[in-house]
């Protein structure tokens, strides 16, 4: 994983990368790949800095022991090379050794758990030792962290959980990625969204999954082909005693965030090609499949988000598609009407779907409001004048209780279905909300990693899950 995610990075120095097209017709912005590596989101006390830097290590952390890993060693003819797999694997083994009986758990981390105005303080205060400030600055400025969790997850709850929090020691949060291997060989990408959208990282993984290369399940190490000199991984020193009473602060603080976190991983049992054979836009469809669950349990319509990509733009990132229209309120109430017939939940349904169609590509061509409103507001705060009246409607400050996105998968030629990622996710906008990733894989997979908080009485992931897999089995049904 190691090798092929700083191939990956030397890739996007060089700008060798495949551009992306739209459609194979229109291209993409590139740009966010530069802040996929060696960036930080540094906090500060009004605003947190996106801080990218020129960066030639690595770091691995292990049981709360940090080390610096130059990436580069020196070939048989004196040229530098990015490290092969043997020389990593050789590494790691060395890593591996040196922390097998630690018993000192470096705590540092959980502070970046934390709000941000209380961390950039504390990161303050840190920076004044000029110990701290080391390590820091080489945390900080790393091409990315390698997490090596003891942990071995058992499902793909346990799995996705597991990389999305951590245990509070073992997350650097405030990097742009950071990899996690697992003892049983499972993996995770832990992405900071500040850098970069999904599509991004999600690339970056396919590139690593269709790279890898295995034998009888194993990769092969040739342990022949090793260079003259490996670079030596330098342990970081911390010196944190008067910073104890913080760390135990943040901790307990992170123990009850991550504990709100629930997750349910769900699939029905059919794909994207039946819904292409009813002539309708997947994505469309799999909205509507959310807009029914949701109202299945809650009796009434969510005000809703889905991302939709303006990367057609330079610098582009996101613009909010609002899948919700007369028309899926229509369909989603006649699919609980008994006098509906048939057809007419039909023409509603496709009705319903080409409406958030086109508004998809409308926001993905500049035309969306979301962000043109969120402009105008912003600006009216900086120029220090009464908002217009819009912005002091409390209906405008709703929050979407249904949080939605399509995580991206599929870029590339290289792409294989017995190597896809599985999905990703996120947590909820809102308290008493829903967050809803679903990946669409191949022709016959959809995966919906679905969240909400533990702690809400009225929400529940796993009753979501389910009631989404009832949603498309009765729309099938329905169409079939």
């Amino acid at each position: 994983m190691i090798h092929y995610i700083l191939m990956f990075h030397q890739h996007c120095v060089t700008e060798e990368l495949t551009p992306q097209y739209l459609q194979d017709m229109i291209p993409m912005c590139m740009d966010q790949y530069k802040r996929i590596f060696c960036t930080v989101r540094e906090p500060h006390e009004d605003v947190d800095k996106l801080v990218t830097h020129n960066s030639r290590h690595i770091i691995i952390m292990r049981r709360g022991v940090y080390f610096k890993l130059d990436i580069y060693s020196v070939d048989n003819d004196g040229k530098e090379m990015i490290l092969t797999v043997q020389e990593i694997h050789s590494i790691l083994q060395q890593i591996m050794n040196l922390t097998e009986d630690t018993t000192e758990c470096c705590r540092i981390a959980s502070l970046t758990t934390q709000r941000r105005d209380i961390w950039a303080k504390q990161r303050t205060q840190l920076l004044g030792n000029p110990v701290n400030k080391s390590s820091i600055t080489d945390v900080e400025t790393c091409v990315s962290m390698f997490c090596l969790d003891d942990e071995s997850p058992k499902t793909e709850e346990e799995l996705a959980a597991t990389v999305m929090t951590g245990n509070g020691v073992n997350r650097w949060f405030d990097k742009s990625l950071e990899f996690i291997s697992f003892a049983n060989g499972l993996v995770g990408v832990n992405a900071e969204h500040a850098s970069a959208d999904a599509t991004i990282p999600g690339r970056l993984w396919e590139y690593f999954l269709t790279s890898e290369k295995y034998k009888n399940g194993k990769i092969e190490i040739d342990r022949n082909t090793r260079r003259k000199r490996l670079p030596i991984p330098e342990r970081l020193e911390w010196e944190l005693d008067d910073f104890e009473q913080e760390i135990d602060i943040a901790l307990e603080g992170f123990k009850k965030i991550a504990e709100s976190f629930d997750l349910r991983i769900v699939s029905p049992y059919y794909g994207k090609g039946l819904i292409k054979k009813k002539k309708m836009s997947p994505d469309g469809y799999i909205q509507m499949a959310l807009q029914l669950a949701f109202y299945r349990l809650h009796q009434k319509i969510p005000k809703t988000y889905e991302s939709a990509s303006t990367r057609i733009f330079a610098e582009g990132r996101t613009e909010t598609i609002r899948p919700g229209s007369d028309y899926s309120v229509q369909w989603v109430k006649s699919m609980h009407c008994e006098k509906a017939t048939r057809e007419q939940r039909i023409m509603l349904l496709r009705k319903a779907v080409q409406f958030q169609t086109q508004v998809k590509i409308d926001t993905s061509l500049g035309m969306g409001w979301d962000r043109h409103l969120l402009g105008l507001f912003a600006v009216s705060h900086e120029l220090q004048i009464s908002p217009p009246a819009l912005f002091r409607d409390k209906a405008f400050w709703k929050p979407d209780i249904l949080s939605t996105s399509q995580t991206p998968t599929q870029f590339t030629k290289q792409w294989r279905l017995d190597s896809s990622c599985i999905g990703g996710g996120f947590f909820p906008s809102a308290f008493d909300g829903y967050g809803v990733a679903y990946m669409v894989v191949g022709e016959d997979i959809i995966k919906f990693h679905v969240t909400t908080n533990y702690n809400c009485p009225t929400t529940s992931a796993t009753k979501m899950g389910d009631t989404i897999v009832e949603a498309m089995a009765d729309m099938a049904e329905l169409l079939s």
